[in-house]
């Protein structure tokens, strides 16, 4: 079957996040220290206690950890945007993107994070031109591995599973895409050399037979 479209995860698979989001968490803590009676210290134990949503829609909606650690409601909104300065696309996104685009292939982004932090993220960095679904928490009231906003996504694209690529660097991304009926692409941003791609495979939990790619150009190959 040929590929008609590929699909994407936003965070560490089209940008450099890591940063940006640690940034935004500090900034939050500054803030909910000067808008309740705990300290600094109090409040990076709220971060931590966090953890306990991990892999639910709550562990990516700043909008509730906002809430949750103390911080004014809409603070968030502020802070994200005073720290676009340390997002960034990784490499080869740019030229990845145009070639599949000159193609014809459909392309998309389905993401766990709220639609507002999504948009933000991807009208700054410039993207938003390249993608004709971007489908969030929001939309489907869900996070990967629920394979439903993939399913979501192709039912926007008028597409079928078995004409889809899912490109993700988690195993939930994966996970999500072989449950979808989607081929998954495994994008390890941190890899150098085959071995490590092993690893990578074997410490995420993704099954060996799913492919791997080191850099985003590599997509190309699947196409």
């Amino acid at each position: 079957m040929v590929t008609k479209a590929v699909l994407f995860d936003l965070d560490g698979t089209l940008v450099d996040n890591e940063l940006y989001e640690r940034e935004n968490i500090k900034a939050l803590v500054r803030i909910a220290s000067k808008n309740t009676s705990l300290n600094e210290k109090e409040i990076w134990q709220k971060v931590r206690e966090y953890r306990k949503y991990e892999g639910t829609p709550l562990w990516y909606d700043w909008r509730y950890f906002t809430k949750f650690i103390g911080a004014p409601e809409d603070s968030w909104r502020q802070v994200h945007s005073e720290n676009l300065k340390h997002l960034k696309l990784l490499p080869g996104v740019i030229e990845t993107l145009e070639k599949l685009k000159s193609m014809s292939v459909s392309l998309g982004i389905v993401t766990d994070a709220i639609r507002d932090v999504a948009l933000l993220k991807i009208k700054h960095l410039k993207i938003k031109k390249f993608f004709k679904v971007i489908v969030t928490q929001d939309d489907v009231g869900t996070v990967k591995p629920d394979p439903y906003p993939i399913l979501y996504a192709l039912k926007l694209l008028d597409m079928s599973p078995n004409e889809a690529i899912y490109v993700g660097n988690t195993l939930n991304d994966v996970l999500a895409a072989l449950a979808a009926g989607v081929k998954p692409i495994l994008y390890n941003t941190n890899i150098d050399g085959h071995a490590i791609i092993t690893r990578r495979k074997q410490t995420i939990g993704a099954p060996s037979n799913v492919p791997t790619i080191s850099s985003i150009e590599q997509i190309l190959e699947y196409v």
